[in-house]
């Protein structure tokens, strides 16, 4: 990779390889899009927690919570398994946006989070939690746009290693 299409590097610290750093390649960045980052999603007492570990210091930051008992809907498209938004209630305009858009790396980890948030909310409601395919064709259109970019980042990320 040269130097125009190096975007910029950052040390990753990992103990079987302490030299270790990762190179961003130009295309990985757009700036028209919201910035993306790996996070963990939580269940506990109740509540969705959604943090990003700080791999330095060996902690979490906490970025968003919610409570189960405000989730209203589950969206799901079966052409991109391992999306899926969850819709809040949200009382209070001041509040942050009522939808929650996940990717996870696997459809068996969607499964086993779409499992236990469904559980908890049927024991909260003592009904099914509403799990549909996603109507809107604007978001459906995203969904896909945004698993397809993925999925080339990641085959550029493998060549890339590959080569190297």
């Amino acid at each position: 990779m040269c130097a125009p299409h190096c975007k910029g590097c950052r040390r990753i610290h990992l103990l079987n390889r302490p030299h270790a750093f990762e190179i961003i390649p130009g295309h990985f960045i757009d700036t028209e899009r919201n910035v993306q980052r790996p996070c963990c999603v939580l269940v506990a007492n109740k509540k969705i927690l959604i943090a990003t570990e700080d791999v330095r210091k060996s902690t979490y930051k906490h970025l968003n919570k919610a409570k189960i008992c405000d989730l209203v809907s589950v969206f799901i498209d079966l052409v991109t398994p391992n999306f899926m938004m969850l819709e809040f209630e949200i009382a209070e305009a001041s509040k942050s946006s009522g939808e929650w858009i996940l990717y996870f790396e696997s459809s068996l980890e969607k499964e086993k989070f779409l499992d236990v948030i469904s559980h908890e909310w049927s024991e909260i409601y003592h009904v099914d939690l509403n799990i549909e395919n996603i109507k809107d064709l604007y978001m459906l259109k995203k969904y896909r746009q945004f698993a397809d970019e993925l999925n080339s980042e990641r085959l550029a990320l493998e060549e890339f290693c590959q080569d190297n």
